[in-house]
């Protein structure tokens, strides 16, 4: 029987899906080993520490808790027996009950952590489970590599802070005036005048982890209709995030100056590097959460009409409230995509058809990224004065970026050319 694009039964592709799975495994143990290094070991020796990773502290993250979530998802996916299933969440609710005691007062609406005692139990259902039904066990483990991701690199964009006393922020709201306004102090306007709209927003941003989790379990079922997989693509854009933060570390104008950061921002002065409190992240150039919902788009938009549709929704969602909470700015999100779908050549499954743009995406993305990092650390006074220049440079970096995956896309499959065509 002749090999067809989208055929992932092909040994080829089954041993290159192999080697990737066990590539990702692999930097989540380094990022384990990091972990250990610069967490546990200066407590054991009565070193200090300058943020609260280890206990009770993460189980109160609301993106911790949202990866949480998705292993219960993924749990009740597997169609468990329905008196098992039942107690699984009754003891869920318990946990969450428990964990809901413990928080310390000054925490965001509860329901912002809902999920951290029912992923914790579920844990115990899949090993339940798998006495039954041994498959299920691998999906426990996609399940525990997605909050996993999510804690390491959390974890290490804590690093930032060390030799950045100084940040880029007054050039990132300075280029962003390139389109005759300010992008984050309009959309922050926009959703904060709303609550609807504000709940909304800030729902979708802390689910990420969530759709990361689910994201991984449709590659799982429909393996035939994702040219890549999840898990180990949010891991290289994690590292790529980290390794970009070093070259132009900015904070946000919102952890800058709070909410007011509109008018702060244009007080401040001239274009100059600025200090900041060494406890804020230098994690906005690029956005990893638009690099994150972007990729996640790309990955699973191939098995179903429906899941497009839904997918399309939540990357605007999630643009709109990675501006509107003040923690990045439009070139944040403008850099990311062309990075994003480098990360989509890097990562793509080889197979006869596709090998061309792969390279491509990878080159022409990876290069535009690199050259707009250059441009940012060498001469951000130039950019920042250069207002027409950056808006055509922003519209061909997204245009290029989106042209790209859709190229890899249509390389990777035989898709219903409904889906060809947008």
């Amino acid at each position: 029987m002749p090999f067809r694009r989208g055929d992932w039964q092909f040994s080829k592709e089954r041993e290159i899906d192999v080697y990737r799975d066990e590539v990702a495994r692999r930097i989540l143990l380094l990022g384990a080993g990091f972990f250990v290094a610069g967490e546990i070991v200066p407590r054991l020796s009565h070193g200090t520490v300058a943020h609260q990773m280890v206990g009770f502290e993460i189980l109160s993250d609301p993106f911790f808790s949202s990866a949480a979530l998705g292993i219960y998802l993924l749990y009740l996916a597997q169609r468990p027996p329905a008196a098992q299933a039942l107690v699984v969440s009754l003891l869920g609710l318990g946990a969450e009950g428990g964990l809901y005691l413990l928080r310390g007062p000054g925490q965001a609406h509860p329901a912002w952590f809902l999920g951290g005692g029912m992923g914790l139990v579920a844990l115990l259902g899949f090993g339940w489970l798998g006495r039954s039904q041994p498959e299920s066990l691998r999906v426990m483990e996609t399940a525990l590599m997605c909050p996993w991701v999510l804690v390491m690199t959390a974890w290490m964009q804590t690093v930032t802070t060390a030799g950045h006393p100084q940040v880029y922020d007054l050039y990132g709201w300075a280029i962003d005036r390139a389109w005759g306004f300010e992008p984050s102090a309009w959309m922050s306007d926009l959703v904060m005048s709303r609550p609807w709209l504000d709940a909304i927003v800030q729902g979708v941003y802390n689910l990420l982890p969530t759709f990361v989790t689910l994201a991984a379990y449709l590659s799982v079922r429909h393996k035939g209709k994702c040219y890549t997989a999840p898990v180990a693509t949010v891991c290289v854009v994690g590292l790529c995030g980290l390794l970009t933060y070093w070259i132009f570390p900015m904070v946000g104008p919102g952890p800058l100056f709070g909410e007011g950061f509109a008018a702060a921002m244009d007080a401040a002065g001239p274009l100059r590097l600025i200090d900041a409190p060494s406890t804020l992240l230098r994690n906005c150039m690029p956005s990893l959460h638009t690099a994150w919902i972007v990729t996640l788009y790309w990955i699973v938009r191939g098995v179903s009409q429906r899941v497009r549709v839904l997918g399309f929704v939540l990357v605007v969602i999630t643009l709109m409230a990675t501006l509107s909470v003040g923690g990045h700015y439009l070139v944040d999100l403008v850099v990311s995509i062309p990075m994003s779908a480098a990360i989509m050549g890097l990562t793509a499954k080889a197979y006869p058809g596709n090998g061309k743009a792969r390279w491509m995406a990878l080159g022409v993305g990876g290069g535009l990224t690199a050259l707009a990092l250059a441009a940012l650390h060498t001469v951000p006074g130039f950019l920042a004065q250069s207002h027409g220049l950056v808006a055509a440079a922003e519209v061909v970096f997204v245009a290029t970026g989106l042209w790209l995956e859709h190229r890899l896309f249509r390389a990777s499959g035989d898709w219903p050319s409904s889906m060809l065509s947008r």
